[in-house]
């Protein structure tokens, strides 16, 4: 009792000292945090809105607000001035932070969210200008004190220039693109793309400048804080940070929703909600470009760029100092070591002590342990030698029984299969375990597939049903087949065992002898017909006609067998007929699958085309890093990482897309809205190249039964055809919708767009086999073909053409139960 007293003490002193050494960390939850913004609230702030509306600051126990730069009186707030002062205790900056940095204000960089400068500098596209030296001649707009000038005078310091600061405006100073369309000035300066912006709403050509074309490569909006919040609440700030982070992650991966709220959360006077929402989308691709996400982490710190943008302005005579970078830029992890080692000590101590106490009691504890393992080691033996003998029975029946059975998972996964199952159609065990045993079955009529829906929900234990199988050599046998779910040895999970008799033969007979039964039966149909009125009388054997006199044996038998040779005939003629329809289908699917296959290849080259640039820019940083000595093995590890992810996602798009185009036999539930999102995520990168912007119109997603993945083949083709024709127009608004509904117990979907339509006299040859209007090279006129054969034949919906005044809708409409009264109705 006594040990067992002191070692729970020891644990409870343990215990303790570690809670406490982590309550130390979450001392501060629950408090208020301010962020102060650098001008009014649009997308280049989407990552912090994003982290407080989806609960992310929540999450760390921060309550945070966020304020712009703009007050009610029109006046701009300072980012740099309000967190010294105590208003706010975060702020976005950038060179300004080492401006004030340099007057002694023990600021900390705590992110760098934009990797690049958002500066730039525009004139019109046909001002005369062939290198940097040319600005000296033209009229620049230049503001004292701005922020904007400092990359300007970088610039021209690079090329040996010396900047002329006499004809400086006043900070007050606005510019617009009027500016350079009126001649007013010939540069003026703008910040994210503000001017380009403005400028394309005029229709105005612009010629962009960036510092970073000239070797000035300055970090842009940063976040910040002061160093006495980092040092003495390092946890507060990590935590804002990790938070900001996340909500940068999101924001980026979902730009256009974080666009349209921004828009809808942030209104300014003056402008709709609409207007807001295209300058956002706008901003949103200038802030993907600055981040340089996923290729760079949100929020990198390279501290050597800190300091050449230091040396920048010690050159150009705007800072007179060096701060010290370690305390400079904020490192969580050295701050946390730093206070964590005034506990590590007595941490070890009781460690030390508990080990030697454990040590002790395992010591005795071993002895005692000893006796009971070797009882329990007994008992397992003789456990695993009765488990043995029962699997080696187990196994000797399942291999040698006269049935074919199969063992799969419950969603048909084979598992196992016994060597007669393995006869009767033809594979080896490696070709089937792991497939689908969907793959092997010709698909049942709707009574079937309901069994099989009650079995799987446990309606019934088990049910019998008459199905035939696909052998490996393509010939189909007859299989009567016994299912019933077991519980796995191995994993006590269910699974299904299959008892297959093999009925082919009987099933020959039967319908050889059906066959024969029915010739036999419209032969002597046929004979009673045209044999002549005889008066009845048992005794007559022969009759006479005006040609002689005739035997009614000997006219049966030849009619008979003259009947039998025309059926032979008309079998023979048939069975070509059919073998001949066949390969012409198949010719047409073979074609069909190859235009596919030519798409996928666009498509996949689209999908790769981004990932082959970001490893281009990885490569050219790493050349970089070796020229300036600082390839180091984290650097080295890190960009590794990076490669390597990319590669995945290569190999992640080739594998979406031969997925995509791998056929299913059998029929399945499938969302319609889940559905066309795979088909547009596939052709993601064709729209993204044709600027087609695709809107979908869905209240409710609809669930149908039928074919998901020949479904998908003949949306594909629709969409494709709608790119193909917007790509050969030339306005800027190309859009495709897709509306989701249902009617009655069908489902519809339409897919429109404005490519202008189809001539007339190609509105009724749409549908027809290699009928195409894109010429030879681009059109192989089987898409739409393969869509209408899909949806009718194999889906038994329609597909119509609705024409309308600036282009096409095509609306395809499948059964919601898998075409059970469609057909119905047809037969």
């Amino acid at each position: 009792m006594k040990k067992k007293f002191l070692i729970k003490t020891l644990l409870l002193l343990t215990a303790f000292v570690f809670l406490k050494i982590n309550c130390i960390a979450y001392a501060q939850n629950n408090k208020k945090v301010v962020l102060q913004l650098r001008w009014n609230h649009q997308y280049q702030f989407a990552g912090y809105y994003v982290a407080k509306w989806m609960g992310f600051y929540d999450a760390e126990g921060l309550d945070v607000e966020i304020k712009s730069a703009f007050t009610s009186n029109n006046s701009i707030l300072v980012a740099t001035k309000e967190v010294l002062e105590g208003r706010a205790d975060f702020g976005i900056g950038s060179d300004d932070v080492l401006m004030e940095e340099n007057k002694g204000a023990n600021l900390c960089i705590v992110a760098s969210l934009f990797q690049r400068s958002a500066v730039e500098y525009y004139m019109k596209s046909d001002t005369p200008y062939r290198g940097i030296v040319d600005l000296t001649k033209l009229n620049i707009a230049r503001r004292k004190n701005d922020l904007l000038d400092i990359e300007l005078q970088a610039m021209l310091e690079n090329e040996g220039i010396k900047s002329d600061n006499t004809e400086m405006l006043p900070y007050s100073t606005e510019f617009s693109a009027a500016d350079l369309a009126t001649g007013k000035y010939d540069v003026i300066p703008g910040y994210l793309g503000t001017i380009t912006y403005l400028a394309q709403q005029s229709k105005l050509s612009l010629r962009i400048i960036k510092p970073i074309d000239y070797g000035i490569d300055f970090y842009g909006d940063s976040l910040f804080t002061k160093r006495d919040l980092a040092l003495t609440n390092p946890d507060l700030v990590e935590k804002f940070k990790k938070a900001s982070i996340k909500g940068w992650e999101y924001a980026l991966e979902h730009p256009v929703e974080t666009a349209k709220r921004i828009s809808t959360e942030f209104k300014i006077e003056g402008q709709s909600v609409k207007e807001l929402e295209a300058y956002n989308l706008f901003q949103e691709k200038k802030v993907a470009e600055l981040t340089l996400y996923p290729v760079v982490e949100i929020g990198n710190i390279n501290p050597n760029r800190w300091m050449k943008m230091q040396e920048t302005l010690l050159k150009l005579g705007i800072v007179n100092g060096t701060p010290d970078f370690n305390s400079f830029i904020f490192n969580y992890d050295k701050i946390i070591n730093d206070r964590n080692k005034r506990l590590e000590m007595i941490f070890i101590v009781l460690m030390i002590g508990s080990f030697c106490i454990f040590l002790i009691y395992f010591i005795v504890r071993l002895t005692t342990n000893n006796v009971i393992l070797k009882k329990e080691n007994n008992e397992r033996k003789k456990a695993e030698e009765k488990i043995i003998r029962s699997t080696q029975r187990y196994e000797t029946m399942f291999s040698s029984a006269l049935l074919g059975i199969t063992i799969t998972t419950i969603k048909g996964i084979i598992l196992q299969a016994n060597k007669r199952w393995l006869d009767m159609t033809g594979y080896n065990e490696e070709d089937v375990i792991g497939r689908s045993i969907f793959e092997l079955i010709i698909p049942e009529d709707d009574n079937v597939l309901k069994l099989k829906d009650r079995f799987l929900k446990e309606e019934i234990e088990s049910y019998e049903i008459e199905q035939q199988y696909i052998r490996k050599d393509g010939r189909l046998i007859c299989g009567k087949l016994f299912m019933t779910s077991i519980f796995d040895q191995d994993s006590d999970n269910k699974v299904n065992m299959g008892m297959v008799l093999d009925i082919t033969n009987t099933k020959t007979e039967e319908e050889t002898v059906r066959r024969s039964e029915s010739r036999f039966r419209r032969i002597i149909n046929e004979i009673a017909s045209g044999m002549p009125e005889v008066e009845p009388n048992d005794s007559i054997s022969e009759y006479k006609t005006s040609e002689g006199v005739y035997s009614l044996s000997t006219e049966k038998s030849q009619l008979s067998l003259k009947l039998e040779k025309i059926n032979l005939e008309l079998e023979r003629m048939f069975k070509n007929e059919m073998d001949e329809n066949k390969k012409k289908e198949a010719l047409l699917i073979y074609q069909a699958r190859f235009a596919a296959m030519g798409e996928m290849i666009g498509n996949i080259a689209h999908q790769w085309r981004q990932p082959l640039n970001n490893l281009g820019l990885i490569i050219s940083n790493l050349e970089d890093a070796s020229i300036y000595d600082e390839l180091e093995p984290e650097v080295v590890n890190n960009v590794v990482g990076k490669c390597r992810k990319l590669i995945s996602r290569m190999s992640d798009t080739i594998d979406d897309f031969r997925y995509f185009l791998k056929p299913q036999n059998g029929k399945t539930n499938f969302s319609i809205c889940e559905n066309i999102n795979v088909v547009l995520e596939l052709l993601d990168e064709n729209l993204k190249f044709n600027k087609v912007n695709v809107t979908m119109d869905t209240k409710n997603d609809v669930v149908a039964f039928g074919y998901a993945n020949q479904y998908s083949q003949a949306i594909f083709n629709i969409i494709s055809n709608s790119i193909d024709a917007l790509a050969e127009q030339f306005h800027s608004n190309k859009e495709i919708g897709i509306k989701v509904y249902k009617e009655a117990d069908m489902i519809s979907v339409e897919i429109s767009d404005n490519g202008g339509g189809i001539k007339e006299e190609n509105i009724d040859k749409i549908f027809d086999v290699y009928f195409s209007t894109k010429g030879d090279k681009n059109g192989t006129g089987l898409g739409l073909y393969m869509t209408k054969l899909i949806i009718e034949n194999n889906m038994s919906g329609r597909v119509e053409l609705l024409e309308h005044g600036t282009g096409v809708t095509i609306k395809v409409t499948i059964p919601e139960n898998g075409g059970s009264k469609i057909e119905g109705a047809r037969k």
